[in-house]
């Protein structure tokens, strides 16, 4: 399972919240992708939902694709 969490700044002396980023873990291994300009949390959890499903077929199937293309791809980014 992936996790959700999200970017924070300090600006003068408060802490301002910013884009979500999600952890993956890939069958290569660890990966952090910061999901620009979703803000929206509810959007946010719709994108991690689709990256659920491309690591579970990463772990499933180690050799098969370049996972982190496909994570790319289900988060709506290109490399």
């Amino acid at each position: 399972m992936s996790r959700l969490k999200r970017n924070t700044t300090q600006r003068n002396g408060k802490k301002v919240f910013g884009s979500y980023r999600l952890e993956i873990n890939l069958s290569t291994g660890k990966e952090k992708i910061t999901l620009k300009g979703i803000t929206n949390k509810r959007v946010a959890k719709q994108i991690q939902r689709k990256v659920d499903i491309v690591e579970e077929k990463s772990k499933l199937f180690p050799n098969d694709n370049d996972w982190l293309k496909e994570t790319y791809i289900a988060c709506g980014r290109k490399i």
